[in-house]
């Protein structure tokens, strides 16, 4: 199992459809989050690091699963994600404004230069990358089907938005 420096959690969400969870840690400019996988069989535990998402440019606030989920398939004992319906969508937000959809890249998690030794076992992709204002979100939820969102933000404003197009709706 590797080893994490624990700190102080800000933000946990966990899908519905497998245990994967994403963590965002109360550090000073922490601009990532973590992605975790968890295996539960039976009376044993396992928590492993999948990767870490890095593109906000101040601290991610929030962090949540579309209600799609993720969708694996297992063939020849080997785990194979794959997409269902809109596919494996997760949405972040920041205190840059800024809220990040991000999607599974299927091609293999590339080493980043200098970084703490973890290895990332899986890669996401950004797929829409959204200005809501200039000021801090501090939350998001999905609407039930995974086509919408809305955020909340330190201007007392909460915003729509299509998760599909990445378009503003109200």
């Amino acid at each position: 199992m590797a080893k994490v420096d624990w700190r102080p959690v800000v933000e946990t969400t966990i899908s519905e459809q497998v245990h994967h969870y994403a963590s965002c840690e109360e550090e000073a400019n922490s601009c990532s989050f973590q992605l975790w996988k968890i295996d539960a069989e039976g009376e044993d535990r396992k928590v492993d690091y999948l990767c870490t998402l890095i593109r906000h440019t101040q601290a991610v606030n929030v962090v949540r699963w579309s209600p799609k989920g993720l969708h694996f398939t297992l063939i020849a004992d080997v785990e194979i994600r794959t997409n269902l319906d809109t596919g494996d969508v997760l949405a972040s937000a920041s205190d840059d404004g800024n809220i990040i959809t991000w999607v599974f890249d299927p091609k293999p998690a590339k080493p980043t230069f200098g970084e703490d030794g973890i290895e990332d076992k899986e890669s996401w992709r950004t797929k829409h990358m959204l200005r809501s204002a200039t000021s801090e979100i501090y939350d998001l939820a999905w609407s039930p089907d995974g086509v919408y969102f809305i955020t909340g933000s330190m201007d007392n404003i909460a915003r729509i938005w299509n998760a599909q197009t990445g378009i503003y709706v109200y």
